[in-house]
């Protein structure tokens, strides 16, 4: 094994990014389907919209969520849901800031905002496309034979 060189072929990659990605915005967008009041609250706390479009946005976010995730895991239509996972982080990353001062549980600083690192992942997709196992490389691959 070389330790400049892939161990493995290239075309894996974002199918790690994908799964990885799409189960957290699939998780996650049920998640807030839980608590959409409070989600309610805290984008209408962040006066980034007026009252009554932070309530249109936080009660569709959950929605957009979940969709993005499921095809982002399948590798459905990628470049689709490669541009809908980086709406969705993007205008999460504006309603809510980059925020470095939170703490986890054990009250360690979190030196770094994870939403940056799944948009960089998202815009990384939209670049390489789905890898190796997913729909549209099967559907590619069917339509060509």
């Amino acid at each position: 094994m070389k330790l400049d060189q892939p161990i493995g072929k290239t075309t894996f990659g974002p199918v790690f990014i994908r799964i990885t990605l799409g189960a957290y915005l699939l998780m996650s967008g049920l998640g807030r389907f839980d608590n959409l009041a409070m989600l309610t609250e805290q984008v209408k706390l962040s006066q980034v919209f007026p009252e009554n479009w932070a309530t249109v946005y936080a009660t569709l976010l959950p929605y957009f969520e979940v969709v993005a995730g499921a095809l982002f895991l399948g590798g459905f239509w990628t470049t689709l849901s490669s541009l809908l996972v980086i709406l969705v982080v993007g205008s999460y990353l504006y309603i809510f800031g980059i925020d470095v001062t939170r703490t986890d549980p054990f009250n360690f600083p979190i030196p770094f905002n994870e939403n940056l690192i799944f948009l960089g992942a998202a815009i990384s997709t939209l670049f390489t496309g789905p890898g190796i196992f997913s729909l549209d490389g099967f559907r590619n691959n069917s339509s060509s034979s």
